[in-house]
């Protein structure tokens, strides 16, 4: 008897984080501006994963595209495909990163190279409608923050 309440206990959490993973990744989709109006971060879903792209402005107010990011859940395993545009005298130099999480924190790690160590991405509390990037570039860096607010679903 208590191995059956066992399996079933065990059956429901996993079937509880599942949940939970697709209502963290239904947070996401929208439009998103970061704080001081710097850019816009706009997140869709498709059939490969969640798919993110980063609009930044520069000082005459042109946007410039400069990240495209894909999430997907691989079994336990979440992973973070990464890609930047720097513009760089007149040359594009496109950097790509892979990162990995495997907690119900939707905290990455990078598998490909040392810089940016991690990436974390959490809700507001009790406000699902503020999102909170931490960038961590080093193994004993502090993370910088982005501080996003949703602007249209």
């Amino acid at each position: 008897m208590r191995s059956l309440a066992a399996i079933f206990v065990l059956f429901f959490l996993c079937e509880f984080s599942y949940a939970q993973d697709i209502k963290k990744a239904e947070k996401f989709l929208g439009v998103w501006r970061y704080k001081y109006d710097l850019g816009i971060e706009k997140w869709t879903l498709d059939e490969s994963g969640l798919l993110g792209e980063s609009f930044r402005k520069n000082k005459y107010g042109d946007s410039t595209k400069v990240e495209e990011i894909l999430m997907r859940n691989n079994g336990k395993i979440f992973i973070h495909d990464w890609t930047t545009y720097n513009v760089i005298d007149d040359s594009l130099i496109v950097n790509r990163s892979t990162f990995v999480s495997t907690s119900q924190k939707m905290k990455f790690y990078n598998v490909d190279d040392l810089t940016p160590y991690m990436i974390a991405y959490r809700f507001g509390f009790l406000r699902s409608n503020k999102l909170i990037i931490k960038v961590q570039y080093g193994l004993n860096d502090r993370p910088v923050k982005f501080v996003l607010d949703k602007i249209r679903d």
